[in-house]
C-alpha cells in the first residue's frame, strides 16, 4: 500500500544527484481542479492548475470533517486572490473570465451588495507534489561520482530529485484513520487500524504478533538493557558532565557534513570528519560486546563481547558497569552508511552490480545478536558488523545553515567562545561528585527494592 501523499514532516530523503540527506521540514502541494457544478458538459469545463494550493489561504476545504486534499474533494477558492494573482493558477482548460461568470452563480457564501462574488466552488481532479523544502544535514556517498560540497537549496528540491529513505517498518506504521490510497486505480480511505507488534522481553523471550492495546510503553533507565543492544563498560570520566548524565541512548559520532565527503576528505572515520567521538575509531577502542539477556530483578546483564573473528564466551555484568555504546548504539530507523563506501567514491570505484546511481544509504532494520541488519536505499537487506557502519543524520545533527550561523559565531567572539566551551577542573569535579553520588543512590535503592521488584510479575520487553 502506498499513500496518496507519502510525503511526511521529518521525512528521511536523499537527493539523488548532489548526494545529501536531509529532512523534510514541508512541502507545495499542486492541485487540478474544476469549477463549476459536476454535471457540466466537458466542453464549458474551466480546468486549472493551482501551485502550493496547501500553502494558500485561498483554497479552502468546505467539509470541515477532512483535513488534507484528494481527488473528488470540493473546495472553495477565493475569486480575488484568482484576479490578483496571489493563487498561481495555470488554465489547462477555460479562462480566468469564464469562472468569473460562473461564480456569479454558483457562488459559496454570500455576495455583498453589487459586488463581485468573493468565492466559488471547485472540485480537485489531481494532486501531485510540487516543491520540497528540506533540512540537510550531511554527505552521502554515491554509486557513481561524488557528492556536492555544498548542499542543495533547501526550499528548492522537486519530489523527482528526492529518494525516500522509508523502511518497511516506519511505511506500515504511519497508516491512520481518513488516510487515503490508490487501491486497484481507485481512490480508498482507511477505515480501521490494528497494530500487532513482535516484542523481545529482556530474558529473550520473543513474543509475536501481540496487539498493542495489550502492551503498555514503558521508559526504560540508564541501567536498563534489552538483548542485542551494543553496549561498552561504563566509563564515569566520560558520561560526568555539568548537568549529570548523559541520556541513555547517546548520540553516535556524526558522518562528515560539509566538505567532509569529497574527495578530500573522502573517510568518515578520519579525525575531523567524525564529529566530537570522530579519534575513537582510530585509538585504542574498548571492548564492545551485545546483550544476550538481562534480570531487571538482580539488575546483572548477560553479555558476550565481540572480537575478532566471533564473540567471546558469555559473561556476566551488572548492569551498573555498563552503558549503550556511544559509537556503536544504533537504533532501528537509524540512517548509516558503509564506511568504506566513502574510500571507494574517492578512488572513482564501484563494485559490479551498482551501475546504476543513486546513493548508498540506509536505516536500521534490525538488531541480530551483535550484527546490524540495514535495508538500504535500493531495498536490499544485508548484515553488517557494528564497527564497518557509521550513522548520520541522529537527532544531534544540525543543518548546514545551523552550522555556518555557529561558525561565524565562533569568529565573533573565538577567544571567549573557547572558555565557555571549556569547562573549568573544579565543575569536572563536581560533575565526577555528582555522578558517584547517583550510581551509590541507584545500588543502595537496588539493594532496597530487591525483594519488591523480583515479585513484580510484570515484563519488560522492547519492540521489534
Amino acid at each position: 500500500l502506498r499513500h496518496l501523499v507519502p510525503i511526511r514532516l521529518a521525512t528521511w530523503v536523499v537527493h539523488r544527484v548532489d548526494g545529501w540527506l536531509g529532512r523534510v521540514q514541508s512541502w507545495d502541494e499542486d492541485l487540478v481542479v474544476r469549477f463549476g457544478p459536476e454535471n457540466q458538459h466537458e466542453f464549458n469545463v474551466n480546468r486549472g492548475r493551482i501551485r502550493a494550493a496547501n500553502m494558500k489561504q485561498g483554497v479552502a476545504i468546505l467539509e470541515g470533517f477532512y483535513r488534507d486534499f484528494f481527488p473528488g474533494l470540493d473546495v472553495s477558492v477565493s475569486m480575488s486572490d484568482l484576479r490578483s494573482g496571489a493563487l498561481d493558477c495555470e488554465w489547462v482548460k477555460g479562462s480566468l473570465a469564464a469562472v468569473n461568470n460562473l461564480a456569479v452563480t454558483s457562488t459559496v457564501g454570500p455576495i455583498e451588495g453589487n459586488g463581485p462574488p468573493r468565492k466559488v466552488q471547485a472540485t480537485i481532479e489531481e494532486i501531485s507534489i510540487g516543491t520540497v523544502r528540506v533540512e540537510w544535514l550531511t554527505q552521502v556517498p554515491l554509486r557513481r561520482g561524488t557528492s556536492s560540497d555544498q548542499p542543495p537549496k533547501d526550499d528548492d528540491s522537486p519530489e523527482d530529485k528526492l529518494l525516500f529513505l522509508l523502511g518497511e517498518a516506519e511505511s506500515s506504521s504511519r497508516w491512520a484513520l481518513g488516510d487515503r490510497l490508490m487501491l486497484d486505480g481507485a481512490l480508498a480511505e482507511v477505515c480501521g487500524v490494528e497494530t500487532c507488534v513482535d516484542v523481545r522481553w529482556q530474558d529473550d523471550a520473543l513474543s509475536v504478533r501481540i496487539p498493542a492495546r495489550e502492551l503498555q510503553l514503558c521508559n526504560p533507565d540508564a541501567f536498563s538493557f534489552f538483548p542485542s543492544e551494543l553496549v561498552c563498560k561504563r566509563t564515569l570520566l566520560e558520561e560526568a558532565s555539568a548537568d549529570g548524565f548523559l541520556p541513555r541512548h547517546a548520540a553516535a559520532p556524526r558522518a562528515p557534513s560539509a566538505g567532509g565527503g569529497g574527495e578530500n576528505n573522502p573517510q568518515p572515520q578520519s579525525a575531523g570528519a567524525g564529529g566530537e567521538r570522530g579519534g575513537r575509531r582510530d585509538d585504542a577502542q574498548p571492548r564492545v560486546g551485545y546483550v544476550v539477556s538481562a534480570d531487571p530483578a538482580t539488575r546483572m546483564v548477560k553479555l558476550r563481547w565481540v572480537e575478532e573473528g566471533g564473540f567471546s564466551d558469555e559473561e556476566e555484568w551488572s548492569a551498573f558497569d555498563l552503558q549503550i555504546d556511544p559509537e556503536y548504539g544504533y537504533r532501528l530507523g537509524d540512517a548509516v552508511i558503509r564506511c568504506h563506501d566513502w574510500e571507494e567514491n574517492s578512488l572513482g570505484s564501484h563494485r559490479s552490480g551498482e551501475e546504476s546511481a543513486g546513493a548508498k544509504v540506509g536505516q536500521v532494520a534490525a538488531l541480530e545478536s551483535g550484527s546490524v541488519r540495514v535495508r538500504w536505499l535500493d531495498g536490499a537487506l544485508t548484515l553488517h558488523t557494528p564497527k564497518e557502519l557509521y550513522r548520520i543524520g541522529d537527532e544531534e545533527e544540525v543543518s548546514v545553515a545551523e552550522s555556518e550561523a555557529e561558525r561565524n559565531t565562533s569568529a565573533d567572539g573565538d577567544g571567549a567562545t573557547r572558555q565557555a566551551e571549556a569547562p573549568s577542573q573544579a565543575a569536572r569535579e563536581a560533575a565526577l561528585a555528582k555522578a558517584t553520588a547517583v550510581l551509590d543512590a541507584a545500588n543502595d535503592n537496588d539493594d532496597e527494592g530487591e525483594d519488591a521488584e523480583a515479585g513484580d510479575g510484570s515484563k519488560r520487553g522492547e519492540a521489534a
